[in-house]
């Protein structure tokens, strides 16, 4: 378990390593309300990011491809101004197109190369789960729906830490009832504003 303290500035990192079998894990009713091991580089050296990460978490996924922006979202999302990445998480079947947070000119990483970063996405209403396990839907294309489980919580910065098929830092809600957001519980929710922000 990961310990934030409050006012503090912490990073999530994706665990690609993380396995999980997709045709196992199916999603629960949720209201509306990881073949390369050599590893590269994300950004630039004087461009890395230098804000210290919690070693839980630090993944390696496969860069499968890498679109400069803008990149058109799905219907009702905003175009990916800074392009797209997808990332594929080893000895798993998920290719995760997500919006990067910087430009993929800043990218180095060549096309079937490991990288290093962060799954940030903004949560919509979180509910509690008895079952289901932890899985990303959907498995391949833009992630929609998290399930997994709370593995820290920062009040400061009203976001919470989720161990899914791979982790991700969730942004909350204003009106998110807090009571149902415990370490340890297994949640679900739909996110948008799916991002990764790659570290160097």
């Amino acid at each position: 378990m990961i310990a934030v303290p409050a006012g503090a500035r912490v990073h999530a990192i994706v665990d690609a390593a993380a396995s999980v079998n997709p045709e196992r894990a199916r999603p629960p009713t949720v209201s509306d309300d990881h073949a390369t091991t050599a590893e590269a580089t994300a950004v630039p050296n004087d461009e890395a990011t230098t804000t210290a990460v919690p070693a839980e978490g630090i993944v390696r996924g496969i860069v499968r491809a890498i679109e400069p922006g803008p990149v058109p979202g799905r219907p009702g999302t905003p175009a990916a101004e800074h392009g797209r990445i997808v990332l594929h998480l080893a000895h798993t079947d998920y290719d995760l197109h997500l919006a990067l947070a910087v430009p993929a000119s800043r990218i180095e990483v060549p096309v079937g190369k490991r990288i290093r970063g962060v799954i940030e996405a903004s949560a919509m209403r979180i509910h509690p789960a008895h079952g289901g396990g932890r899985f990303i839907e959907p498995v391949v294309g833009e992630p929609r729906i998290v399930a997994g489980t709370v593995e820290a919580i920062d009040e400061a910065a009203n976001r919470v830490l989720v161990e899914s098929a791979a982790p991700l830092w969730l942004s909350m809600m204003q009106i998110q009832d807090r009571s149902v957001v415990e370490a340890g519980g297994l949640v679900n929710c739909h996110v948008r504003d799916v991002r990764f922000r790659p570290l160097g």
